[in-house]
Order: structure tokens, then C-alpha cells, then sequence
């Protein structure tokens, strides 16, 4: 690899690692946000009670404020990652 590989590459594990740190786990499937699939889609209903469920798990109810905010970011790090892979797939051409 190259040195600026080799950098991306080092802030991206640095990143996981301090993500995996915080424990933000997805409240349906219990997997730390660092570790989620691509196709991840933490889908959250904010109607009473509030619930979240994503592709492989099951419905979670969100009683406490520390599981709605790690549900929230995690739904929203699942929008960005989706809207990356669809840019990406347009700049390559690969879709």
C-alpha cells in the first residue's frame, strides 16, 4: 500500500476503535456501531412507545434516553453511509 493508504487506513481503524469505545450498540441487533454491515438500516418509529428495528434484528423499545440518542445516530450513520456508497457508485460509474 501507499503511505497515504496507509494513513487512511490508520484513521479509519482509529475511528472504529473509539467508536467501538463509546458503545453505541444498535438496540435491535445488539452490534456496536463500529461493526455494522453496510446494508445496516436502523428504522426508528417515534410514536409511543418509541421502537427501533433494523434488517437483522428485532424490535427493540427505546424506554431510556442513552438508547433513543445511540438509536438516533445510528439511523442517521446508516442514512450517510448509504448516500456515500450511492455518490461513489455514480462518481465510478459502477451504478
Amino acid at each position: 500500500m501507499s503511505e497515504i493508504a496507509d494513513a487512511i487506513h490508520a484513521d479509519a481503524e482509529a475511528a472504529r476503535a473509539e467508536i467501538r469505545a463509546a458503545g453505541l450498540i444498535c438496540p435491535s441487533c445488539g452490534v456496536n456501531m463500529a461493526d455494522l454491515p453496510d446494508d445496516h438500516d436502523l428504522a426508528l418509529s417515534c410514536r409511543e412507545p418509541f421502537t427501533a428495528r433494523c434488517r437483522n434484528g428485532k424490535l427493540a423499545e427505546l424506554a431510556e434516553f442513552e438508547t433513543v440518542r445511540a438509536a438516533a445516530n445510528i439511523s442517521l450513520y446508516d442514512e450517510f453511509r448509504k448516500r456515500e456508497n450511492e455518490a461513489w457508485d455514480r462518481i465510478l460509474g459502477t451504478r
